[in-house]
Parts: C-alpha cells; structure tokens; sequence
C-alpha cells in the first residue's frame, strides 16, 4: 500500500535512533517521540539498523493516514502539546541493513523476510502486509477503502536502489478530485520566469485555517495566457 505521509529513514544504534528526510535532511528533532519508540522497539535487534518507511499521523476517528495533521508536525520542534494532540506512527516497508551489513543488494522477498522475523511491529511502529497473489485493481479499491494514498508494485527479485527511479516498483496513486478557489498565483522562477509557478487555492475545511499552493499537474503550455486571465486583462 502506498502511505499518505513523509518518507523516511531510520537508522538505530546503540546511541539510539534518528531520523532522516528522503532529501537526507535531519528530521529526528519533528519527531522525538517517534525517535523514542524505534529505539524502545529496536533496542535488542543489534547495531547498524536502517529502516526505510513512512512517518504518518492518523485520523483519531479513522485510524486513515491524515497528511494535513502530519504538516503540523514537519519542519518544527514540537510541543508537549502538540506532542499529545499529534500522534504519529512509523510504518515500515524495507530493511537496509541489519548489524551494520547492508542488504539493499538482496531481492525484495529476502529483504521483507529478515523484516519480518526482526519483529520490529509494537506500538508506534507498524509493518504492514504485502501481497504476491492479489488482483491489483482490488487492491486500490481496499486501499481506497482504507483512506490510503494508492498502491506501489514492486517485482518480488528488485533489489534497493537508494536515490534513483526504477521500473522495478510502479505507483498507482488514488485519484481524487476537489474544487477550489483561486486566491492568487506565485510567478515561477527559472525556466518557468513570467509564468505561473503554482496556485494558491482556498476550499472550505472546518476548523482549518490553512492553505496549499499547487504546482503538480498544471500544463506549462498554457501558461502564456494564465497569467493574464487571472490578472483579469
């Protein structure tokens, strides 16, 4: 399943267990709880852990992955307060290496197997199932029905290639839809000069008073005349 969260590496030693961004950025300091409980959790399973997953923060009332309650919790030292109201879970999808030896070069299966007899799952961390004999189309439709992002395929014998895009696992994200207001308009930078960049949107959310900008998805070609429509001429 594809988790609607942060990705992130965890690496666990005797000193205990931080956590790294997919941009390798630090993010131990956002999540101390979280830190705490992958060292708890992973305490007898010996030096040189590497985890790889997804920091998610559920919905009380759905047990979903709730993106919007997790940016509340990125890029900032929490408090005790927000610490309580803000729980976040780490769910685990592969082994990198165990005891100091890396086993990115070992086929998925290999790798999930070792996952599995560390035994890691307790409390905040989470390992979830996987399938090999599954229709893929009933897959998106339970993680749909789950509240989740979409489904990853991965080929059984892919080994792990950190920081590059492989065929050999293939997203199938959920596609939803939502209507929105256009607030204003960010000018882009770089190749994308005298454009549109990204949009600021607005949409009614009870109890939020946030806002997104959107940049994926928009056809660059068309962004001669967006400029000035939106700008009214």
């Amino acid at each position: 399943m594809k988790w609607d969260g942060q990705r992130a590496i965890a690496r666990c030693d005797e000193t205990g267990c931080r956590l790294w961004s997919r941009n390798l950025r630090e993010a131990t300091g956002s999540y101390p709880d979280l830190a705490a409980a992958l060292a708890e959790t992973t305490a007898d399973l010996g030096d040189g852990l590497l985890l790889d997953g997804e920091i998610v923060a559920p919905d009380p009332d759905t047990g979903a992955p709730s993106f919007a309650r997790l940016q509340r919790r990125m890029h900032t030292r929490p408090t005790r307060a927000l610490l309580d109201e803000i729980r976040v879970e780490f769910v685990v999808f592969d082994l990198l290496a165990v005891d100091g030896v890396s086993t990115m070069d070992q086929p998925y299966l290999a790798r999930r197997a070792l996952l599995d007899r560390l035994a890691v799952e307790r409390g905040r961390v989470r390992v979830p199932p996987f399938w090999t004999d599954f229709d893929p189309s009933h897959l998106l439709d339970a993680a749909e029905q789950a509240g989740l992002e979409g489904v990853v395929a991965k080929r059984t014998d892919s080994v792990y290639r950190p920081g590059t895009r492989t065929r050999a696992w293939i997203k199938s994200p959920i596609r939803r839809s939502a209507e929105g207001i256009v607030a204003a308009w960010i000018e882009g930078t770089g190749a994308h000069s005298g454009t549109v960049g990204s949009l600021v949107l607005a949409a009614y959310d009870v109890g939020s008073e946030g806002y997104q900008n959107v940049r994926n998805g928009l056809v660059f070609i068309r962004f001669g005349r967006l400029p000035g429509t939106l700008a009214g001429r």
